[in-house]
């Protein structure tokens, strides 16, 4: 009998040690060394499995200037002792600003090519590095539901800095998920409309999707690993579901998405939605393509197209 209680015990344990891993292996980052060399086999595979996937912190890749486009470099302070840095590159005659987020394991250069379709249509970009990634400090993610905080010091700063007379957000996945929960904490002020693309509806169900996608099982184990990463962190995953902040955003939203999304699916993109503050003037564009990212690395016509019908009618809405 004893022995069949400390094995049950040994086994618990080991589950729960396995999830703490997974779960710093997610949201703790690793400074990437400057030579990386991807590795496989079955060390590589027991390793992942025993103490997590190695995320690393993004680096930049290109400036403006490398694209031709003359800019200035910012640093602000952010959320909870955080710095952060961003670009702003200016547009002759424009007082409509677009501030660029980005993404989990992205940063601000990896936004440039978005940055140049809003530059064609006559818009500044401030593009933003949350933290943990290019060049701002820390080296956590929380998926958003602290970077909400960054977000609001990004707009505040713009707003302060170069008193742009029109603002609107983008994100993408993490950058948009920050974007939705700081309106839903009914603080953000003076943005005109908002652009995001492939939020998560609700933590566990991304968790659980990407589980799918690596073939591993959902049951239990989705959310022992949501309870481990919520918990070391502090707060409740099972709280954190940016289909609830949609009615909070009062202005209207460019919603875009991939079919063949295997991290959002298409149902809870459409929950999301369905849910917003400003569904009237709000729209969901859905591109046929595969995986997770940016519309305009799979369909940048697409993208260009969306942008410009949006800012059109922000314009004709007296946004």
């Amino acid at each position: 009998m004893w022995a069949v209680i400390i094995s049950l015990l040994f086994l618990v344990l080991m589950v729960l040690l396995l999830a703490r891993n997974h779960a710093l292996g997610m949201t703790r980052f690793k400074e990437r060394p400057e030579v990386y060399v991807s590795t496989t086999g079955l060390k590589q595979t027991l390793r992942m499995i025993f103490c997590g996937l190695n995320a690393y912190r993004s680096r930049i890749s290109t400036t403006p200037e490398e694209l031709g486009h003359a800019y200035s470099r910012h640093v602000f302070a952010g959320g909870a002792g955080v710095e952060l840095v961003g670009w702003h590159i200016p547009t002759e005659g424009s007082r409509s600003l677009v501030l660029l987020v980005n993404w989990l394991g992205g940063c601000k250069s990896d936004n440039l090519g978005a940055a140049e379709v809003f530059l064609e249509q006559g818009q500044e970009v401030f593009l933003l590095d949350m933290r943990g990634h290019g060049d701002s400090s820390g080296m956590e993610t929380s998926f958003g539901y602290y970077e909400y905080r960054d977000l609001l010091a990004g707009v505040e700063y713009v707003k302060a800095e170069l008193a742009p007379e029109r603002l609107i957000l983008y994100g993408v996945s993490l950058g948009a998920v920050a974007i939705m929960r700081a309106f839903a904490l009914g603080e953000v002020r003076g943005v005109a409309g908002v652009i995001l693309e492939a939020p998560f509806d609700r933590l566990i169900n991304t968790i659980r999707n990407r589980m799918r996608a690596m073939h591993l099982p959902t049951l239990l184990l989705s959310d022992i690993l949501a309870l481990t990463g919520g918990g070391l962190q502090g707060y409740n995953p099972y709280a954190f579901n940016p289909v609830e902040y949609a009615a909070e955003i009062n202005v209207p939203v460019l919603l875009l998405q991939r079919t063949g999304d295997p991290y959002v699916r298409l149902g809870e993109m459409e929950q999301i939605y369905a849910r917003l503050g400003a569904l009237q003037d709000s729209e969901l564009i859905l591109v046929e393509a595969e995986g997770h990212g940016p519309i305009i690395w799979v369909d940048s016509e697409r993208f260009r197209q969306a942008v410009q019908a949006f800012l059109l009618r922000l314009k004709k809405v007296g946004l």
